[in-house]
């Protein structure tokens, strides 16, 4: 996979957080400040992962996320929004169209940057004690499938199905995800007494995933 990361944003602040995330993990970064440059961008030099703003100076993000699909429906394309129904109801149409896309909670932060980069390309590690699982996706994309698929597998394959499953469409219920602070999907979490432990991406690093998941 490519460790290219596209931002398509136009706010200068908020460029400056990705840059500042994403250079202390020495991956490559381009920004585009529309939505058209960002296409550009994503059609020259193919990126591992996307981050949109779905409010850009020249074309809606919707579009730009429809074009970015066209172009190779196989980049995580991460779409910035606040986890609100007022939002997420823009999303469940082009969910519906079979676009694959995930969701990152505003506002951003390094840390959610951090967060994301290290699972969707390989770099974060997290190891808990569960007997119950939670994932959170975004509509039932491909990507939102995929990611069920992948979990049920190694649950049923190596835990002989002795792990609780619950699937939890955000898009359905924004608040859920709200409450429990759920920033980014497709999202694993292993609810505790103390917090929430997660890991981010399409759960097809069947490592990662073993590793996370440990039966008391």
């Amino acid at each position: 996979m490519s460790k290219n990361i596209l931002v398509i944003e136009d706010d200068p602040i908020i460029c400056s957080i990705y840059k500042n995330a994403v250079e202390k993990r020495n991956f490559p970064i381009e920004i585009a400040n529309t939505g058209n440059d960002g296409l550009a961008k994503a059609e020259q030099n193919r990126p591992g992962l996307v981050f949109l703003d779905l409010h850009l100076p020249d074309i809606d993000g919707l579009e730009v996320l429809r074009k970015l699909n066209g172009l190779d429906p196989d980049i995580p394309v991460y779409i910035v929004t606040a986890f609100s129904e007022e939002y997420l109801k823009k999303l469940q149409n082009i969910s519906k169209e079979g676009i694959a896309f995930e969701l990152c909670k505003k506002p951003i932060s390094v840390d959610k940057v951090h967060t994301i980069l290290g699972n969707v390309l390989g770099t974060g590690e997290s190891n808990v004690e569960v007997g119950h699982l939670k994932l959170y996706v975004a509509g039932k994309s491909s990507s939102a499938e995929r990611a069920i698929a992948n979990v049920k597998t190694i649950i049923n394959r190596d835990f002989q199905g002795n792990i609780e499953l619950e699937i939890i469409d955000i898009l359905d219920s924004p608040e859920t995800a709200e409450k429990h602070n759920i920033i980014a999907t497709p999202a694993l979490v292993a609810p505790t007494s103390h917090h929430n432990h997660m890991v981010i991406g399409d759960m097809s690093d069947h490592e990662k995933i073993m590793k996370f998941i440990t039966l008391k």
